[in-house]
């Protein structure tokens, strides 16, 4: 449930603002490293507050007055200003954040849209509707800054959005690298340059191991069953990922090869089969672009559960990007249109890969082994 329900006024002064946008962005970013740029009185370069989100470095400006604060919101002026300001800081930074106590506005929100072509850094305004919808989503920064604030008795008891909820937080919103962002698509998932963590895989294969457990309570009547299909499709692509980098991979090489270059990640050196070696390029590259596939998916079917919870139950999670290229400058939503999932198994993803290759040298095998359902783990 959003903190937007109810009228809940900015913090007493621009100091505690600037704490509560730290506190916020702190677990926003996953860096407990995150903190407020000096002290009152020492030039700041336009960053109030600075972090560490995908090893890319991000800083949020604070606008908030005393008493009155920032009500008229932030003109064009103040912005290109703080912009020009953190353009200055060091080292770079790769995102900018203006965030204010004023309602959002979606004219300062264009310009600012608009400013992030001239920089070398994206830059975002945000406003007070923005701030409580990160707020609610963190319950113990709440009793920090409202005590008085019974919030915790507001939230939902419908068992859905509890599973929602719990999946969301412990399996897919995390930061850094266990977060399905680094790990689906900023880890080196792109052309031949592909790897995969293997604490990631076992993150997502203990959600579906506990999802049994956790959806055993529910009553017949409780259950919501348009969600329960889109998790169970969940499942059943993350232990169809599971065995095929199993049947795929090489790990004696691409452990090998990982230790060599110390990476925190495992390199996908495929097995090489029987091919020849003219055969062997469509191959590699076959495979690879299934385990590609396979993520973007991971992320689309993810996007679609968070989709429908906000319709159905007008909540407010956030959803995951999807980038295309190794920069991550050409990113996507990727989900369901209409909430309708379309996956059977994981052949469905390598016949349509098959079918991409041009003069394929090699005859379209199945993907899907013995070991390829749930009772496998």
């Amino acid at each position: 449930m959003s903190l937007n329900n109810y009228q809940i006024p900015p913090v007493a002064n621009w100091q505690m603002f600037e704490n509560l946008c730290r506190d916020i962005w702190a677990r926003e970013w996953g860096d407990i490293y995150t903190q407020k740029n000096g002290r009152i009185g020492q030039p700041q370069n336009g960053v109030d507050v600075y972090g560490k989100c995908n090893n890319q470095l991000h800083a949020v400006q604070c606008k908030g007055k005393d008493n009155t604060y920032n009500t008229n919101g932030v003109t064009l002026k103040e912005l290109k200003e703080e912009v020009e300001k953190a353009n200055n800081f060091t080292p770079s930074i790769s995102h900018f954040i203006l965030a204010t106590t004023a309602p959002n506005d979606a004219t300062i929100q264009q310009h600012a849209r608009e400013l992030s072509k001239n920089y070398d850094f994206n830059i975002e305004v945000v406003g007070w509707d923005y701030i409580l919808n990160l707020l609610s989503k963190y319950p113990e920064i709440i009793k920090d800054y409202y005590p008085h604030f019974n919030y915790n008795i507001q939230i939902s008891t419908n068992k859905n959005i509890i599973l929602v909820n719990y999946w969301y937080e412990k399996f897919f919103f995390n930061k850094g690298e266990l977060g399905f962002y680094y790990n689906t698509s900023f880890l080196p998932n792109y052309a031949y340059n592909v790897g995969f963590n293997v604490n990631f895989i076992n993150l997502i294969i203990s959600f579906s191991n506990s999802f049994s457990a956790i959806t055993c309570h529910f009553k017949e009547d409780e259950i919501d069953n348009k969600l329960f299909i889109m998790f169970e499709t969940l499942n059943k692509l993350i232990y169809d990922l599971n065995n095929f980098i199993n049947k795929t991979v090489n790990f004696n090489i691409a452990n090998e090869m990982s230790h060599k270059f110390n990476l925190n990640y495992i390199l996908f050196y495929v097995n090489e089969g029987n091919y020849s070696y003219h055969q062997l390029g469509h191959y590699i590259d076959y495979k690879k672009n299934i385990f590609r596939s396979i993520m973007y998916h991971l992320v689309k079917i993810s996007n679609t559960i968070i989709y429908y919870t906000n319709f159905t139950y007008n909540t407010n999670f956030d959803h995951q990007y999807w980038a295309q290229d190794p920069e991550q400058n050409n990113k996507e939503l990727p989900y369901f249109e209409n909430f309708e999932i379309f996956y059977d198994d994981i052949d469905s993803i390598a016949r349509y890969i098959y079918d991409q290759i041009a003069n394929c040298s090699f005859e379209f095998i199945s993907e899907i082994t013995p070991s390829s359902s749930q009772d496998a783990f």
